[in-house]
């Protein structure tokens, strides 16, 4: 019988001094109150593996277990029993460094166990306790924890009950230890012994460890029972419902939304597409247009230098011909000089009738002869009073010399003067002639020029009508119907290879169709198979199970011990039931024992042997299973390598049909284009034409306008040139006249002055002829004849005095007429051809200027139009570059070619349009992309697997790229791509996770119920034996220890019970099928009320314990500590609570061969017989009683086998024991006297 002995203290309560308590029947403790009998009381529970440190804090103790028990190294606590072979044992438990340890040695208690040396008190150390064990030939396990020790203690069922022990040393030492020193019988124990004890002592809270017990009653026959209670639980049943509910989500929403964001996904990229080729467009477009620009500013700078070099030599053939036309205008003005002044001469010298001056002249030797003849004669004369005559001679002469001289200062003087006055008459005539011939050039230039230009015009006029008739017939320009053309034929190649690419890209689409119904098909039976290959997999691992069953199950025991198990238990007892760890069996002794079951004998004849009992036939079962599970794997590798295959061909014909889709994209980007560049390049002929016409009627309104503007600076020219030339001419006669206006005065003052000269001298020669005549008369000489002579002589002195003033200007004329006058029609001549030289080199520089003018406008037209060409291919240089600088973030097409006739408006119209329309597809497609990341988390489904495949393809975006705003680019494909066979798998598992799930639910369900009955069955049981007990206590008329199981009133049974059934209905259905919607909704409701109602997983929390007992008869109801204490009085309070827990220990001891200590505390609460009563019913049921009994009386004493009393000395506690014989039943006088001399004041 497994039961304590002793208990030995050394240095613990009773300080410096070891006390030892005999155990082996009835004990008390007697001392004072406070003395500490309740502290060594307390250490019965400690024993039987109640937590010493709760033990400590029941007591009220502040000191922790170590420091109030073991408070030295020299401190020891021994517990000497006998295991459940009958084998005495020690339990010592000492000081650690830090707290306490429990060691387990075989053996009994002897001084030599732990002291060196018992005289002196010397004891081995704590750390040195198994070598000191050892060396007596006994067993001593290592330092052990409270924890593993209540396992050894208690238990005794080897790898069982190990829960919560990770450790595989320490698993190991405790089956081990189990046993070596466990109180429980093999494959038993005794789980709640130490609650039973400890509930004892604390009485305050001992109602409510009622349930404690209970529940280790329970969990002897329902262990694993926590793992029951947890399968129940609200999380994975919310899981199948997020499960199933992010299914149907994906089904409803989410499948579509990710189509249309695939579809945002190809129109972005088909945009992108559209930009990368814009872009390469662009950058050719840009190499193009520098090229033009460089070839136009090349044609630029060749133009100004052919003009450069065009102008020198016109400059140079100008100035040549201008030297020329100035020398033959020289020489035609020197000719016209010469002849003007002959012609003027000639007239001069008409006008001074020169003729007729030149005859006068010619008669001068006859004048000299006639005058020599009248000389002779006046000599005659004057040979009479010659004195006389001499002397009026000398005065006459002296006055016709100075008068004469004065006539010649007259003459020289005029002359002078009339030089002077004809040379400023030249000069005025050479200067008129000189002006009238600069102004007769200069208008004869712009005459010519605008001749030439109004000519030009005129063609131009005419030739700018004739191509505006023409062209009015075409409407369009012929360069710009040539570009329609070469884009109409673009745009039909374009639409062929687009035609051509979409029937590509429909057999793709069509195929990658077929493949994922392949997919389907495949996916169902992998499903299929892979729920037959878990079956038969259960059935292989149940049978190796079987096969390899451990020693501890009943199936191993009977293999081991009973081999004619076979042929009769093997075919009435289940295989689950053979299986089980907990069933504890034995042999019965006796001859027929072996051939009955539990005492029955029956026939077995007509029942087979089941397959599980025949190791070969187990052995052919695995043998089958395997190659079945092998076949099933072989079907499945099948299924998968062609799952993957077909995986392959979905990515593959993905990828092709993605590649054939982006090749068709950028086909019919480049037919729109061509399109859009057909649609431009028709506007833009439109508008060019239409310019063109407007540009030619405004050219042809200039040429118009421009010929009647040279025509009236024409007109305008020609009247300003006669008003010059009328002007001059007025000028130059007002000039002329003013000459011979002056000249005509010069003259007269000269003749005026001479004729006054001649009139003095007349007068003076007068007065002399007249003296002269008068001597004469007096010398008597008659001077008539004389004078007359005289008169006429001076006639013709006179006479011959005008020859001789005249003879310079005739012998001039003479020689004019001789000389200059025969030159005339030749200068004549010379002056006509000189005029003709000169027009002729005034026509060529005419001609060159018109050249000039015409090469000049040539040069100024193209230039003007190169530069337009090039202002406008700037301009669109300068776009294409701002448009690159737009598309800097675009990636380049390399394959991109421009379409004829493509320019940069149409480039940057299809790519600002893409631009804008990739924006709007990005802006939707964030914001689907966000609805598509939120869709599963705003529905509170964010650890469903749907939700966590999206996540992770959101946190692989996030790993792409860092842009928030192209991040969906990266999820798109991905989520089109992996979540469609995603979900396709996700359907199989989810009706395996439904069927696992229910499946487990099921059977915890099945499991509840049973320990529902156990429960039931539980409380009978208690009440029967409690009420065996309450006879002895008459005050006690009636008690009914009541438990109540709650299970059935969870609030979900109902619903849990409709789950099972719908359960049961779905998997009626084929194995492919979804999950009901009855199903679903049985979850939900289950789910529901599950998820209000928190599921314990403690055994003690699925019943309910109340006492109902008769009290004076009066019916009373305790469902806890607080009712229970207020029930009844204390004393019988402490009877019905020892009535309980005794009937209960009784359960728990079920028929082992364990006698249990009960710790009695404050024993005089009982009436004395009441007292008597319980002692007395603890031993009838081999319990035996440790009671504390401060103030014993003689009638109590009696009932207990060992009395000790506590007395507190100097030196301490000290415990002194007064009876120890177990055959003493009644004390002695004596002894009585001594133990109340010892207890009185």
């Amino acid at each position: 019988m497994a039961k304590i002995l002793r208990i030995i203290m050394i240095d613990s309560l009773c300080r410096g001094e070891r006390a030892e308590i005999i155990l082996d029947g009835n004990t008390s403790l007697t001392g004072t109150n406070g003395i500490g009998k309740s502290s060594i009381l307390r250490l019965i529970p400690v024993f039987y593996g109640a937590p010493p440190g709760s033990v400590v804090k029941s007591d009220g103790n502040n000191k922790s277990f170590a420091d109030w028990y073991l408070p030295n190294e020299s401190s020891f606590i021994v517990f000497e029993y006998l295991n459940y072979e009958n084998a005495t044992c020690c339990t010592i438990l000492h000081r650690t460094s830090t707290s306490y340890a429990y060691r387990l040695v075989s053996g009994t208690w002897d001084n030599n166990l732990l002291y060196l040396d018992t005289d002196a008190g010397l004891l081995v150390s704590p750390q040195n306790i198994i070598s000191h064990v050892q060396r007596q030939q006994r067993t001593c396990s290592p330092a052990i924890p409270t924890g593993s020790y209540r396992r050894i203690i208690q238990f005794n069922t080897g790898t069982n009950d190990l829960d919560g022990i990770d450790d595989l040393q320490q698993r190991k030492l405790i089956e081990h230890n189990q046993r070596l020193f466990s109180l429980a019988p093999r494959r038993q124990e005794f789980a709640g012994i130490d609650t039973v004890t400890l509930a004892m002592i604390n009485e305050g809270h001992s109602f409510d460890s009622i349930g404690l017990v209970m529940a280790d009653i329970l969990q002897q026959t329902h262990g694993g029972i926590e793992t029951v209670l947890e399968s129940i639980r609200h999380q994975p049943i919310q899981n199948l419902l997020q499960n199933i509910e992010s299914f149907n989500l994906f089904e409803r929403e989410v499948k579509s939304k990710i189509d249309t964001l695939d579809g945002l996904y190809g129109a972005y990229q088909a945009k992108t597409f559209t930009l990368r080729r814009s872009k390469r467009r662009s950058l050719l477009l840009q190499t193009d247009l520098t090229h033009r620009i460089e070839r136009i500013n090349a044609a630029i700078a060749t133009l100004d230098d052919q003009k450069r070099e065009q102008d020198e030599f016109a400059d140079s053939r100008m100035k040549d011909l201008s030297q020329s036309i100035g020398k033959a205008a020289s020489d035609f003005s020197g000719l016209e000089q010469d002849v003007a002044r002959i012609e003027r001469q000639r007239d001069e010298y008409a006008g001074k009738n020169m003729a007729a001056m030149e005859a006068f002249c010619q008669q001068a030797p006859a004048y000299e002869q006639e005058r020599q003849q009248k000389q002779m004669e006046v000599d005659q004369y004057n040979q009479q009073g010659a004195d006389v005559r001499l002397k009026f001679e000398g005065l006459k002469d002296a006055a016709k010399q100075g008068s004469q001289r004065l006539i010649d200062e007259e003459h020289i003087t005029a002359r002078k003067s009339e030089y002077e006055i004809e040379q400023r008459r030249e000069a005025q005539r050479d200067e008129a002639q000189l002006r009238r011939e600069r102004i007769e050039a200069e208008h004869a230039t712009k005459n010519d020029e605008l001749a030439v230009e109004l000519q030009r015009v005129s063609t131009d006029l005419t030739r700018q009508q004739e191509t505006l008739a023409q062209l009015k017939g075409f409407g369009v320009l012929p360069q710009d119907q040539a570009a329609i053309n070469d884009a109409i034929a673009g745009a039909d190649k374009s639409r062929a290879l687009h035609d051509a690419q979409q029937s590509v890209v429909k057999g793709l689409d069509e195929q990658l169709h077929q493949i994922k119904l392949e997919r389907e098909v495949l996916s169902k039976d992998k499903s299929s198979f892979e729920r037959e290959r878990s079956k038969q997999q259960a059935l292989k691992d149940q049978a190796v199970a079987t096969l390899n069953a451990k020693g501890n199950t009943l199936l191993g025991f009977l293999r081991t011990h009973y081999p004619d198990w076979v042929g009769n238990i093997a075919k009435l007892v289940p295989e689950n039931i053979l299986m089980r760890s907990d069933l504890n069996p034995e042999l019965l002794a006796g001859a027929d024992s072996a051939k009955s079951l539990y005492g029955i004998i029956v026939s077995l004849d007509h029942i087979d042997t089941p397959s599980f009992a025949n190791t070969d036939h187990l052995r052919d079962d695995i043998a089958r299973l395997e190659a079945e599970v092998q076949r099933l794997d072989d079907e499945l590798g099948d299924l998968d390598k062609r799952s993957r295959k077909l995986e392959g061909q979905i990515k593959d014909a993905e990828h092709s049909l993605s590649k054939q889709k982006q090749v068709l994209a950028r086909l019919n980007s480049d037919l729109n284009t061509s399109q859009s560049a057909i649609e431009g390049l028709r506007q833009r002929a439109d508008i060019n034409f239409q310019a063109h016409i407007d540009k030619l009627k405004v050219q042809a309104e200039d040429l118009l306008a421009e010929q009647e503007r040279l025509k009236k600076r024409d007109k305008e020219n020609k009247s300003a040139q006669g008003r010059q030339l009328i002007e001059i001419k007025s000028m130059a006669d007002t000039q002329d006249n003013d000459i011979k206006a002056e000249l005509a005065a010069l003259r007269e003052t000269t003749r005026l002055r001479i004729e006054k000269h001649r009139e003095q001298l007349a007068n003076t020669l007068t007065e002399y002829e007249l003296a002269l005549n008068k001597a004469l008369t007096d010398a008597g000489i008659d001077d008539t004849r004389n004078r007359k002579l005289q008169s006429d002589l001076k006639t013709l002195v006179r006479t011959l005095d005008d020859i001789k003033r005249s003879s310079h200007l005739v012998h001039e004329y003479t020689l004019w007429k001789q000389e200059t006058l025969p030159g005339l029609e030749s200068l004549i001549a010379d002056m006509s051809e000189a005029e003709t030289v000169r027009d002729n080199l005034i026509a060529k520089r005419a001609q060159l200027e018109e050249q000039n003018t015409k090469r000049q406008d040539t040069y100024r037209t193209r230039q003007l139009e190169n530069k337009a060409e090039r202002d406008q291919l700037e301009s669109e240089l300068a776009s294409t570059q701002r448009l690159l600088e737009l598309l800097d973030f675009i990636e380049t097409d390399e394959e991109a070619t421009l379409t004829p006739g493509q320019r940069i408006a149409d480039i940057d119209e299809d790519a600002r349009q893409a631009l804008q329309a990739r924006a709007k597809v990005s802006k939707q497609a964030r914001s689907l992309y966000g609805e598509i990341t939120n869709v599963y988390r705003n529905r509170g489904l964010h650890q469903s697997p749907h939700s966590n495949t999206i996540d992770s393809i959101e946190r692989e975006a996030r790993r792409e790229t860092e842009d928030d705003d192209l991040r969906w680019l990266v999820a798109a494909d991905l989520l089109k791509s992996s979540m469609e066979s995603f979900h396709i798998e996700q359907r199989n598992k989810l009706i395996t996770l439904a069927t696992q799930l229910s499946s487990t639910i099921c059977d915890s369900k099945g499991r509840l119920e049973h320990l529902h009955q156990s429960i039931m069955k539980l409380g009978r049981e208690a009440t029967e034996r409690a009420s065996a007990v309450a006879v002895s206590f008459p005050s006690i008329e009636s008690i009914e220890f009541v438990v109540r199981s709650n299970i059935r009133d969870l609030e979900f049974w109902a619903d849990l019970d409709n789950y099972e059934k719908q359960y049961q209905r779905w998997r009626g259905l084929d194995e492919d099928t979804l999950p009901t919607e009855a199903f679903i909704n049985a979850i939900e409701r289950f789910e529901l009320r599950l998820r209000g109602q928190k599921l314990s997983k403690r055994i003690v929390d699925c019943f309910s314990v109340h006492v109902e007992l008769t009290d004076k008869g009066e019916r009373k109801r305790a469902c806890n500590n607080s009712q229970f204490n207020g029930i009844t009085s204390e004393g019988l309070r402490k009877i019905v609570l020892c009535m309980l827990f005794l009937s209960l220990f009784e359960l728990l001891r079920k028929e082992a061969d364990l006698t249990l200590i009960i710790p009695l505390d404050e024993s005089l609460k009982l009436k004395a017989q009441n007292y008597i009563s319980l002692v007395d019913s603890f031993n009838q049921r081999s319990t035996v009683a440790f009671a504390a009994c401060p103030d014993p009386q003689p009638e109590l004493l009696s009932q207990f086998q060992n009395v000790y009393s506590l007395k507190e000395e100097a030196t301490g506690i000290k415990v002194i024991e007064y009876a120890t014989s177990l055959d003493d039943e009644i004390w002695s006088e004596e002894e009585m006297d001594q133990l109340y001399e010892a207890h009185s004041p």
